[in-house]
Formats: C-alpha cells, structure tokens, sequence
C-alpha cells in the first residue's frame, strides 16, 4: 500500500541523471515524485504537464519522476542510461531557464526507491507521491487514471 497523506516519508536519495541534482525525502518545497518505468511511461508526461499548469514557477514546486529501471540493470544499464540522457537533453533544450529545475529524471536501477514508499512495481502500475518540503506526505496515488488531478490536488 503506497504511503497516505500524514505518513512521514521514508529517507533517501537520488541523484537526476545528467544534472546529478540531489533529491531527497526533503527539499525545501513540495515535491512531486512520480513513480513510473517503461511501460507507464505516460504518467510523468500526464503528471508534469499538470502540475507545471497548476504551478510554473520551479522554486514552487519540484517534480521529480523517479524511473524503476530494474528491467534494464545487468548488461543493459548503459543503453537505459543513454536513453535517459537523450530524453532529457530533448526535453531541456525546449527550456530556456533552468532546465536542471524543470527536466528532474531519477534512475533507479534497482527499483530501491518506489518498495520504500510502497510502489511495488512501477513499471506495471505508475504512481505518484506529494511530499511537503519538510519530509510529510500530503498524499498518494496508484494507477494512471486520475493520476494528473490527484497530484495537483495533493498540492492545493
């Protein structure tokens, strides 16, 4: 069962591919983790575009999409994390400010990160955690339906 709003957030950290920014379990603002793999891969975009909508402003809010990278650890890490790059540098060259702020992509090769906020498998089913900027979880989704409205809500 994914973390509910009220629970403390377990401590970790990840490190965003190519900006090698620091996330943690708190990071002086809300924070957006959206838990996802390859074949949920729409749930960052559906997710992003929602709260950048809601909230533009990066310093506001930070979206981190924490990708379950599991699939491809062993001998096809390097090609996973090319991908990863690609897709960021696509995504970063449409910003013009910032874009180590806007474009937040977690690998998590082992899938240690998703268990710890009770994310199974994030490749079968996408879900989304808010976090207050102090660690407190203001609250949770499963499943890529309503994912958007439920993150967006959880910042209100």
């Amino acid at each position: 069962m994914v973390l509910a709003a009220g629970a403390n957030a377990p401590e970790f950290s990840l490190h965003a591919a190519v900006s090698e920014k620091e996330i943690t379990h708190t990071n002086d603002r809300k924070t957006v983790l959206v838990f996802h793999g390859n074949k949920t891969q729409d749930a960052p975009k559906l997710v992003g575009k929602a709260v950048r909508a809601a909230h533009p402003d990066w310093q506001d809010v930070l979206v981190a999409n924490v990708v379950n990278l599991k699939p491809f650890a062993g001998l096809f890490s390097k090609v996973a994390s090319a991908q990863i790059k690609q897709t960021y540098e696509k995504m970063a060259g449409k910003l013009t400010d910032h874009p180590e702020e806007y474009v937040v992509i977690c690998p998590d090769f082992d899938n240690a990160i998703g268990p710890l906020f009770g994310v199974a498998d994030s490749d079968k089913e996408p879900a989304v955690v808010v976090l207050d900027g102090d660690g407190a979880v203001l609250g949770s989704h499963t499943g890529l339906a309503g994912i958007a409205e439920a993150a967006v809500g959880f910042l209100a």
